[in-house]
């Protein structure tokens, strides 16, 4: 139960993040509870329930269950209309103000406080906190384009002499080729490995796709490799080859890995090769 509550907290302060955000449609819920007109009766009694679902250890685990576990503690608060009830209860508290403004002078002026008050809300929910339910909570190691060192080292020669290559690499390299240039396509995608991703896609990977994957990510621990594998990855278009290195080993610009890749070059810990059909280096 302890690991429970800490996993809740932890998605609640990843849901939250610095902002106020989620704290403004608390007190929304608040302001409908003891507000006697409200009309919306069905909309905050489903906001209050699954509010109150998600707040539960019991009902929270049962729900991230339904999921199939594919989403984090702080996705599941899509669940909840955050936004449609923090709005209405702006409407709710503006009306409230607008009354009073009809019976007495507010900011100084009794025909235009209601509207002075207005602005000062919407000023309020503003500087509240963000607006979105994506936080983002990674530590990486930021460069000019906030990509790892070695990953962008390798990622700029590829970029800078290969034409039009397809890469595959294990996932600490895949992850950010994307974002470090549209030209580099992949051999297969990030939801290879963060099944989270195929969480509303019926969409799977080819047989030989899962075989160059589990090769790819096994190499660093077992250096080994099987032959099958790699002329899998030539017959699936693939032009450049990143291999972490594997104790350290180093390699010799021109040395063959299997019949048609061959080294070009070497970082700390990444060695590339171009297949010598498909990878004409520039």
């Amino acid at each position: 139960m302890t690991k429970l509550w800490e996993a809740m907290g932890g998605g609640y302060v990843e849901l939250t993040g610095s902002g106020q955000y989620l704290a403004l449609f608390f007190i929304a819920m608040l302001g409908f509870a003891f507000y006697k007109e409200k009309k919306e009766k069905i909309y905050w009694y489903y906001s209050l329930a699954m509010t109150l679902l998600l707040l539960v250890p019991v009902t929270a685990w049962a729900l991230l269950k339904y999921q199939t576990r594919f989403y984090a503690y702080g996705n599941l608060w899509a669940l909840v209309p955050l936004t449609g009830m923090t709005a209405c209860g702006g409407v709710l508290l503006t009306e409230l103000a607008r009354k009073q403004c009809r019976e007495s002078r507010l900011f100084g002026h009794k025909k235009y406080g209601g509207a002075l008050l207005t602005g000062l809300f919407c000023l309020v929910i503003f500087m509240a906190g963000s607006m979105t339910l994506a936080p983002v909570n990674r530590d990486e190691t930021v460069n000019a384009q906030k990509i790892p060192g070695q990953q962008a080292q390798v990622l700029e020669w590829i970029c800078g002499n290969v034409k039009e290559p397809r890469l595959w690499a294990p996932a600490g390299v895949l992850e950010y080729a994307r974002a470090y240039s549209g030209e580099i396509r992949l051999v297969y995608g990030r939801n290879m490995w963060e099944l989270s991703l195929n969480g509303n896609t019926y969409d799977q990977y080819s047989e030989q796709a899962q075989e160059m994957y589990e090769q790819m990510e096994s190499y660093a621990s077992t250096g080994q490799w099987e032959e099958a594998v790699l002329e899998t990855a030539a017959q699936q278009g693939c032009s450049v080859m990143v291999l972490p290195k594997w104790n350290g080993k180093e390699w010799n610009p021109g040395e063959q890995m299997g019949e048609h890749f061959v080294c070009q070059t070497q970082t700390d810990s990444y060695v590339i090769f171009t297949n010598g059909i498909l990878g004409k280096v520039e």
